[in-house]
């Protein structure tokens, strides 16, 4: 994508966001409102001076608009940089922690986030549900020297045995595989639950 048409996807997006018209969008940066729909729609590209003023209205950086940063401000924009996590994400988590002392669902809620990423039997859970949804299978049955393929409905599993030798392919139908990390997620979670939840999962992790 060109940067004008990277522009107009991110100003429209933040747009419909914030539940603005174009007249709307239009009044509040101070330019015409053919002028808007034309950067909008990628039909112009915009001088600095509107960049400036559609960043203050938006409430996002010049670089976000100009697709140079992933995230609307520069503290997000850290965080994803450090941690790979989208910005929905941070957004989420942020307010997760700010009414966590008011909504006790939130507290447990980022206890959980908690107990899935800072102990062992969490990361299992991870690396299960990613397994799952993605259809990979290896956290689950498959050791890490060994490697999936899926085909027809069916999940090719390739096990390397000793040096030199070629080793063996076995193939099983996806959806037993599916159901099989089911199982086994489910059974993770009780584990973790009869364990105490968090505390003893932390004590497990240490």
């Amino acid at each position: 994508m060109s940067v004008s048409e990277v522009l107009g996807a991110r100003i429209k997006k933040v747009r419909k966001e914030k539940g603005f018209t174009q007249d709307e969008m239009a009044s509040k940066i101070g330019c015409a409102r053919m002028s808007y729909v034309h950067y909008e729609n990628a039909k112009r590209t915009p001088d600095i001076d509107f960049l400036v003023r559609a960043s203050n209205v938006i409430g996002c950086s010049t670089d976000f608009l100009l697709g140079k940063a992933e995230c609307s401000t520069p503290d997000n924009e850290e965080i994803h940089r450090q941690l790979g996590i989208s910005e929905g994400t941070i957004n989420a988590l942020k307010i997760l922690n700010e009414y966590a002392i008011r909504l006790p669902p939130n507290k447990l809620i980022l206890d959980t986030i908690n107990i899935l990423l800072s102990t062992f039997k969490g990361k299992k859970i991870l690396n299960l549900l990613s397994d799952y949804l993605y259809g990979d299978f290896s956290a689950g049955y498959v050791s890490p020297k060994d490697s999936t393929t899926q085909k027809n409905g069916f999940t090719h599993i390739y096990f390397k045995t000793r040096p030199g030798n070629p080793g063996r392919i076995e193939k099983f139908p996806s959806e037993m595989m599916r159901e099989l990390i089911l199982m086994k997620l489910l059974e993770t979670l009780h584990d973790i639950y009869i364990s105490g939840g968090e505390a003893n999962a932390q004590q497990e992790s240490e």
